[in-house]
């Protein structure tokens, strides 16, 4: 087990291994300026952070339980160093203090083999992309939190499709108009972007492969509907024009509907017309 030993001042004073469940003690690392950043949950690698003479940072990574060190990071000033132990990857967010998001993203990959972050790659380009998605999606929370609006750009780096430079307005109008609770909730953010590409598709040449359960999924259908097929179909059969809005899609349906119940009526009436002639 690892642990970051105190020095007199309270502060780091280096790492700490134990090889016997903490009976005895050996310090690593360089000297008394590393101190221990996180583990990972296998417990055989371990993060460690060393300071310098000028207040500056340098993070390492040891595959072998602290018998060697390898720098995965170059030096960088932090205000804050977290380390995420993803359960597969190992990531370090570091604070650069710069620009208006002041953080830089470090990760190093361990299942796949030793050797750092240069085992694995695919592996790890598909964490580190993960990670920056993470980061994206807080910070839309954190805008819309705040009344603020967000970019394109950031809805792409949160992997939220369906956002466009034709409907970002009516995404975040419609956003900003949720309870503040909501609106910062990225689970409720990704449910607006749903609809608008939804609609997207449905006001596209994709509209024919648009099934019942993406208009269920929006909203637009409800689930116990019996009529689904007979609504899908409608709209298919509109033109362009008058299926390129959510409002212009519910009242297609909506017209259909009224179309199917109207059908329905007469076929009942008759029917019962024709049960009364019988008696």
């Amino acid at each position: 087990m690892f642990a970051t030993a105190p020095n007199e001042e309270d502060t780091p004073g280096g790492i700490l291994l134990s090889l016997d469940d903490g009976n005895s003690w050996t310090q690593i690392g360089a000297d008394n300026s590393w101190y221990l950043a996180g583990i990972t949950p296998n417990g055989n690698h371990a993060y460690a952070l060393t300071i310098t003479a000028d207040e500056m940072y340098n993070l390492f990574v040891s595959n072998d339980f602290g018998k060697s060190w390898q720098a995965i990071s170059v030096q960088f000033s932090a205000g804050s160093v977290a380390i995420y132990n993803s359960g597969q990857y190992v990531f370090a967010l570091l604070n650069s203090s710069v620009g208006d998001w002041p953080y830089q993203l470090y990760f190093a990959e361990y299942k796949c083999g030793v050797g750092g972050v240069d085992t694995c790659a695919e592996a790890a380009a598909a964490a580190k992309r993960e990670a920056e998605k993470k980061l994206a999606r807080d910070e839309i929370s954190n805008k819309f939190k705040n009344s603020l609006k967000v970019t394109i750009e950031t809805f792409k780096r949160a992997e939220i499709i369906g956002i466009t430079s034709e409907n970002i307005d009516a995404v975040q109008a419609e956003i900003l108009a949720l309870p503040e609770g909501s609106r910062s909730d990225i689970v409720q953010i990704l449910k607006v972007a749903r609809k608008y590409e939804v609609i997207g598709k449905v006001a596209s040449d994709q509209v024919n492969s648009i099934q019942s359960n993406e208009y269920i999924e929006i909203g637009l259908i409800s689930s116990t509907n019996k009529n689904k097929i007979a609504l899908v179909s409608a709209i298919r059969k509109l033109p362009a024009i008058d299926r390129d809005s959510y409002a212009e899609v519910k009242s297609a349906i909506d017209t259909e509907m009224a179309t199917i119940q109207a059908r329905k009526d007469r076929t009942a009436a008759i029917k019962n017309r024709i049960s009364s002639r019988a008696k």
